[in-house]
């Protein structure tokens, strides 16, 4: 009976063959499979034609044939930013880390690469030919580029406990001095 009504509902309906509500089933699953199938390889060509279109983690290496140039604890707390109170680096400010360059010597054109470079002048030391900065820590691996550049670490908290320079120089004399 239930055929019979079928049949009357299609001739007076006329619904056409690729209709999604096939009365069979199979034109229907059939049809989802495909989607499927078609969505997950857009997504997959998507992935290698725009690469690039994702968000990185990775920061750019410091240049190897300059990585003698910089500070141990410098280079560590470029790669992971949670070292640098375990290793007794001045804290950050405002998202910059204070660094200090040596170079042969120093010229203004030096305090004028780094503020180039989005830094701010600190300090700076004509007689040890060294000044400070305040810098982006993603510009570190530029840095390496500054004309002259002899080494480059990060300014450290100096504790006078700690302070281990030879004895010849009088250091425990000094900072007795200083209370």
């Amino acid at each position: 009976m239930e055929s019979r009504k079928l049949a009357e509902l299609q001739t007076w309906v006329r619904i056409p063959a690729w209709a999604p509500y096939s009365f069979n089933g199979k034109l229907m699953s059939h049809l989802l499979s495909r989607i499927i199938a078609q969505l997950f390889l857009l997504i997959f060509l998507m992935n290698l034609c725009f690469p690039f279109a994702q968000p990185s983690e990775e920061s750019q290496d410091i240049p190897a044939e300059y990585v003698h140039l910089v500070d141990d604890r410098l280079e560590m707390v470029y790669h992971d930013n949670s070292l640098a109170n375990e290793l007794g680096l001045v804290p950050y400010i405002d998202g910059k880390i204070s660094l200090f360059a040596r170079v042969s010597n120093l010229e203004s054109s030096h305090h004028d690469f780094v503020k180039e470079m989005g830094g701010e002048i600190t300090s700076s030391f004509t007689r040890f030919n060294t000044f400070g900065f305040l810098i982006d820590i993603s510009s570190v691996p530029d840095l390496v580029y500054l004309p002259d550049l002899e080494w480059l670490e990060a300014d450290v908290l100096f504790y006078p406990s700690l302070d281990n320079s030879v004895d010849s120089i009088g250091a425990e004399d000094i900072w007795e001095d200083f209370g």
